[in-house]
């Protein structure tokens, strides 16, 4: 599936160079979760508020192009557990004790979607439809912090503990999308319902975009 998407988008592009291209905007805000919420209700997911960045398209033939987007956006997560550790456990110096272990996510993605797009010849209104593969680069903030629940003379023995550190991420999945472009003057304005399902985490997303180029 994958190899039979590039060889699409590379045969799309050979005369893209001698068609018009265009430059423009993408921004949106998402309808589904970043993650799956996989521990109800102990966890919050927070998607953020928002998705920008630019978007080029290459005007091909009989209403097919190609397009590339580079959509930034940020999410957090949060997850909050009641963890008792085994023996044996490195961490801190006493085990068999139950610890508050609240942790924290705060990720920025760079979404990198490469669509074949067809616009229907409808007039004034050209109804459109699109679809492709997304890579993503991830990049997040991690937070655990231990609290020790047991009583006072086993946590003073058990001083809290906090890690923090940041992972990086690459992903990638297939997309899909349909809206409705218009023009007014020189620019064409675009909006959209996109739908992508990338891996590590395997979820699936959904987001409304507004889009003008020019």
């Amino acid at each position: 599936m994958h190899k039979l998407t590039f060889l699409l988008f590379f045969a799309a592009a050979i005369p893209a160079s001698a068609q018009r291209v265009s430059f423009g905007v993408k921004a949106g805000v998402p309808v589904t979760e970043a993650t799956p919420d996989d521990n109800p209700p102990y966890t919050m997911v927070d998607t953020g508020r928002w998705t920008v960045g630019p978007t080029a398209e290459f005007r091909l033939f009989r209403g097919f192009s190609f397009e590339f987007d580079a959509l930034y956006r940020a999410f957090r997560q949060e997850n909050t557990v009641v963890a008792v550790l085994p023996p044996g456990t490195t961490v801190i110096s006493i085990s068999n004790t139950a610890f508050y272990a609240p942790s924290q996510q705060n990720a920025k993605e760079w979404d990198f979607p490469l669509l074949l797009k067809y616009r229907f010849h409808a007039g004034s209104l050209r109804p459109f439809v699109d679809g492709g593969e997304v890579f993503a680069h991830q990049t997040s903030d991690f937070t655990t912090t231990l609290q020790c629940l047991g009583t006072p003379d086993t946590c003073t023995a058990a001083a809290s503990a906090r890690n923090a550190f940041t992972a990086t991420l690459s992903r990638r999945g297939p997309s899909a999308g349909a809206g409705l472009e218009f023009k007014y003057r020189r620019i064409r304005f675009a909006p959209e319902i996109r739908y992508m399902r990338l891996d590590h985490p395997a979820v699936n997303e959904v987001t409304i975009l507004g889009g003008f180029t020019f």
